[in-house]
């Protein structure tokens, strides 16, 4: 329980610097406008994405099946070095498999949040959006692999916050 109290709060402490450097202090402010477009075009992607993360995740399973059992056909050839990569290989897929399917349920949890414009919606979407970082840093097995995937998912993460946390206001507490 106290490991989920310190990742609720690191959460918490992301978000308050979120609030504070892209909205209070942040260099513009975004046109009301623009802040309306972007709530009424979230719930429609949110519900895109959703079906193709969950697509996604239908075509991996064969694919992590036949990873499985080309690994246990190559291992006893493989020697011993390569047994140990494949089962890093294999956990850190596994790990990857885990995220993409709280991605997804933090994204269906969101829909109805986002139609409504409750809170509760708005940070299914923060969350699912700290998710995609996690998932580059699983991702990358090397510093090269960090380098090309870390940067630029750092970026979209700024510029994706920027604009989401420009809407938060249009969020409310409360069920509509």
């Amino acid at each position: 329980m106290k490991q989920n109290t310190s990742i609720r709060s690191l959460v918490t402490d992301i978000e308050a610097l979120g609030d504070k450097y892209l909205v209070r202090e942040a260099p513009f402010q975004l046109p009301t406008e623009i802040k309306d477009l972007i709530v009424k075009i979230a719930y429609p992607l949110a519900v895109v994405g959703a079906v193709l993360m969950g697509v996604a995740l239908i075509m991996l399973i064969p694919v992590m099946i036949a990873y499985m059992g080309i690994s246990v056909l190559v291992m006893p050839f493989s020697g011993p070095r390569m047994v140990g990569f494949d089962l890093i290989g294999l956990i850190l897929a596994a790990l990857n498999v885990y995220v993409l399917v709280l991605s997804i349920k933090w994204y269906y949890a969101a829909l109805p949040g986002l139609k409504a414009h409750t809170r509760a919606g708005w940070e299914y979407v923060f969350y699912g959006s700290l998710l995609g970082v996690v998932s580059s840093l699983i991702n990358s097995h090397s510093i090269m692999g960090i380098f090309f995937s870390i940067g630029p998912a750092l970026v979209s993460l700024i510029i994706s916050m920027y604009l989401w946390f420009q809407v938060k206001d249009r969020y409310t507490h409360h069920k509509a």
